[in-house]
C-alpha cells in the first residue's frame, strides 16, 4: 500500500537529510495522541 492510498495527505519527502525515523518522530510532535502505524487491523 502506499503511503497516499493510506491518508488524505500526500506530500513530498524529498529532503535527504531527513531520515525516515525522522519524519515519524515529528509526526509524533504533532499529534502525539494519533495512530502511528496499524497492520491488519491492530495499532
Amino acid at each position: 500500500m502506499k503511503m497516499h492510498e493510506a491518508s488524505a495527505v500526500e506530500a513530498d519527502y524529498l529532503d535527504s537529510s531527513v531520515c525516515l525515523h525522522q519524519l515519524f518522530e515529528r509526526q509524533v510532535k504533532r499529534t502525539p495522541k494519533a495512530v502511528a502505524v496499524m497492520f491488519e487491523g491492530e495499532n
